[in-house]
């Protein structure tokens, strides 16, 4: 049964931590960067990471890094107790409520100021995954810390997920019971799948912490996304990362953590066909394959090139 199918309010903590994280324990987060991320980034003065992007981007501070930052130490700090991983997550926390920015429909939102040569979102844009990831992280820091502002920012930081990326959210359709999380609010829209799980998660855990009932609505159809349409991320021997018109192949790290995101969510919500999808994802990590891969990534990068002249 789904964890979400009788869902009220939990304010109590032991209920909401026996029925959320009765695996792993409060403050893991449920997906593992061991073997795919090093978190080895440049830290600002007040412990906070930054990503070089190079070029004329160069050094910025970047929403998601920050909370996976964040994330990944508020998970060492359980796992270790070291304190040094505690001060790292909540100087994450810390940058988060110091920057994000009040927006359309009464929500905070952590804005990029740059765009991608790529994909071409124009500054300024938001991120579903940047959402997500955040109120994951905040609703942990609010558990540890009981600090009153972590929670409310949560409660602003998730409407993004309630409006279209027209209309200011950070939401796409499939159809009427499916929805994308929008990593990147591009135009065509670009389905990038690992942002979108990113973002199910932080909606996912919103909604289960406080029984909003609007927030289930649409966790559930995130969720349907993948068990109806998982094949269009799907070319038989590989994962795509997105579904922009160039169709990029994931790459090797993407494959990986595509094969661990479904893991999880099968785990998560005893879902049979996200552990089926998850299965065969993973067997497609084989010699044979990897080698189709690497010769479809080598004509990818050269039509990409091509493109850009």
């Amino acid at each position: 049964m789904h964890i979400l199918q009788n869902i009220c309010i939990f304010h109590d903590y032991e209920i909401f931590n026996r029925i959320l994280f009765v695996k792993s324990g409060p403050y893991i987060y449920p997906i593992d960067w061991q073997g795919l991320e090093s978190f080895d980034y440049p830290i600002d003065q007040n412990g906070v990471p930054l990503v070089d992007y190079g070029g004329d981007i160069g050094l910025q501070y970047a929403p998601i890094t920050i909370a996976q930052y964040g994330l990944h130490h508020m998970t060492q700090w359980a796992q270790s107790g070291s304190l040094e991983s505690q001060t790292k997550a909540l100087a994450c926390c810390q940058w988060l409520l110091e920057n994000g920015q009040s927006r359309d429909h009464d929500s905070f939102v952590w804005i990029y100021d740059f765009g991608f040569d790529f994909y071409g979102p124009e500054p300024p844009w938001i991120s579903a995954m940047a959402q997500g990831e955040a109120v994951s992280l905040l609703l942990r820091a609010f558990w540890m810390e009981k600090k009153k502002d972590y929670l409310d920012i949560c409660h602003q930081a998730s409407r993004p997920f309630f409006y279209s990326v027209a209309d200011g959210g950070v939401v796409e359709k499939f159809n009427e019971n499916s929805l994308v999380f929008e990593e990147y609010p591009t135009d065509p829209s670009s389905h990038v799948l690992n942002g979108h799980v990113f973002a199910l998660i932080g909606a996912y855990e919103y909604a289960a912490y406080t029984g909003n009932q609007r927030m289930i609505e649409i966790y559930r159809k995130g969720l349907n996304t993948l068990e109806k349409h998982w094949r269009r991320w799907d070319v038989g021997f590989w994962t795509r990362y997105d579904l922009y018109p160039v169709q990029r192949l994931a790459s090797l790290m993407y494959q990986r953590l595509h094969v661990r995101q479904m893991r999880t969510l099968a785990a998560l919500f005893e879902n049979a066909t996200l552990r089926k999808v998850a299965r065969r994802w993973n067997r497609m990590l084989n010699p044979v394959n990897l080698s189709l891969w690497a010769m479809a990534k080598s004509l990818e990068k050269l039509q990409l090139r091509r493109g850009r002249r």
